[in-house]
Order: C-alpha cells, then structure tokens, then sequence
C-alpha cells in the first residue's frame, strides 16, 4: 500500500523549507595587464614590474594555468594587485580570445592592453615613442580583395571592403581626467626615460605591411590617428562583451603603445622593439598604479 501524502504534511515531516540563498561573488579591486609582446619583449614587460616596486605572489592554480602572475605593492594604504597575462601571437582573433580568457579567469577591475605599433606620423611619433589610446578605430575584416596590383616593395596589395567602428571607449569626464593625468605623471621636464607620452586616437587592423603604402592607405581614409596596430579592436570587443555578460558595467579598458615601426626591416629595428616595448610596459605599470591612488586616477571604486 502506498501512502499518498498532501503536500502540507509532507513539508510537516521534513521540516520547515529554507530560502536558497546564492552568494554573491566578491571581486578583490586589482587592475590587469595584458601584454601582446613575444620574447624576449616580454623581459622589459617583466622589469618594468620589479623597477617600480611590484612582488610578484605565489597564484591559485586556476591562474597559473592560464599563465596569469599576480604583483603586489603596498601603495598608500591601500596592497594594490596587478594581474598580468600574455596575447602570444599576433591579430585580433587572438586577442579576442586571450582577453576573455584572462577576464574570466582573475576578473580585473579595469585592464589595460600593452604592446608596440607602427607610427603614421613619424614626425609627431618618432620609434621609442608612446601613445595611450584616446579611441580606437577598428578596420575589421570583412572581406580582402586583391586589386590585381603591387605595392612599391612589391608585395600584392589588398583593400578591404567597407566595414569597421569607432571606439570611444572612454567616457567624456574619464578622457579628460586621463589626458590630463598623462600631463602630470609623465612631463617631458621631468622624464629621464628619453621618450615622451602623448594621448591620441589609435589605428587597430588585420595585418601588417611594410612600407609608406600602408600609411597612406590609412590617412587617405580620413582617419587622424597616431599608430597603427593589430590586436585592440578584439581586445576591446572581448571586453565589451565580457562587461555585457557578467554585468560588470563599469570595467574600463586602457590601450597603450609604444612606437617602433615594427614592419620595417632595417638592421636597428630588434633595438627599437626592445625599447618601444619596454617604455610602453614601464608607463602601463605606472598608469596601473595610479589607478589605486585617490589623488590620481582613483578608478578602483568605479566598478
């Protein structure tokens, strides 16, 4: 015989129901650098770390699989966290990937993109040189036609069909505070590093062509950007979408490179990636560090 019990007397026998609670995940404030530099690049990326105060800490397993460090430093009053991870190869395929990645595995407050460029205004931005992104503008990859010619190093020459965004991806009040905060942390008065900062529009594609043909290309578009590189528009795509899917609204991502020409192939060019890639790590440390201290960027509340 089976007893058929209401659903009153059987909570009766079982006890009175508790509410299902689901903790909420706690995000310890820390800011992430991503470095789309190879070796032996990434030495200085590393050395600018230990030059300026930061431990590097013992990580979870979770994150030492993913190759994500973890640097300390005590800054006010505040242990300050950087987490740092690698985009290895080139493109923007990779580092949509390698973004994502690394945000869901140590979930930074704000996270910062380093890596080298090609300068498209040798003038202004000579080899050594560093921009901070005030906007990227992502040429994606539609389609490539080959146009049946050559380009003066004799390399076919490709057009992409329309496409592409314009990313903003700083709002108007945090811009301001960040260009003027790049005027008074790095015054060409007081730099003995031998390179200045500038605070300008940055070129995100594809590929990577040698020669005055690309530069052209570009500016002809009517594009005023300072360099050209290949990996912040999936960088910042990741991002996005990464905010969109956690809800994590607030993080905010930085793009900050540094000038070395990297397609030309002249006898000095391995010296000045070495350079470009070490000033662009040394000030993405710094502006890391100035994201902790109130009287600075004071971003670590934002999110």
């Amino acid at each position: 015989m089976t007893a058929h019990l209401k659903s009153e007397e059987r909570g009766a026998l079982s006890g009175p129901s508790k509410p299902m609670t689901i903790e909420k995940e706690k995000f310890i404030p820390s800011v992430g650098i991503i470095a789309a530099l190879v070796s032996p690049e990434l030495e200085s990326f590393w050395s600018a770390l230990e030059s300026q105060g930061w431990t590097r800490k013992k990580v979870s397993p979770k994150l030492r699989d993913a190759s994500i460090d973890q640097w300390t430093k005590r800054t006010g009053d505040t242990d300050a966290i950087i987490h740092t991870g690698v985009i290895g190869e080139k493109g923007q395929a990779t580092a949509a990937v390698e973004t994502i990645a690394f945000l869901e595995r140590c979930q930074p407050t704000n996270v910062i993109l380093c890596g080298i460029a090609g300068s498209l205004n040798r003038t202004k931005y000579p080899k050594r040189e560093v921009v901070v992104g005030s906007s990227v503008h992502w040429k994606f990859q539609d389609k490539i036609e080959d146009n049946g010619g050559h380009c003066e190093d004799g390399s076919p020459c490709f057009k992409y069909r329309p496409g592409g965004r314009n990313t903003n991806y700083l709002d108007a009040d945090l811009s301001k505070r960040l260009e003027r905060r790049i005027g008074e942390l790095f015054k060409p008065s007081e730099m003995q590093r031998g390179y200045s900062v500038h605070y300008d529009a940055i070129f995100s594609w594809d590929y990577v062509a040698s020669g005055d043909q690309v530069t052209k290309r570009i500016l002809s578009q009517g594009h005023n950007v300072a360099c050209v590189e290949m990996e912040a528009g999936g960088f910042l795509y990741s991002l996005h979408r990464y905010a969109k899917i956690s809800g994590r609204r607030n993080i905010k991502g930085f793009v900050v490179r540094g000038i070395s020409d990297y397609a030309e192939l002249k006898d000095n060019n391995s010296t000045d990636r070495y350079a470009a890639s070490g000033n662009a790590a040394w000030v993405s440390v710094r502006l890391a560090q100035d994201m902790f201290d109130p009287n600075g960027l004071d971003l670590m509340s934002m999110s």
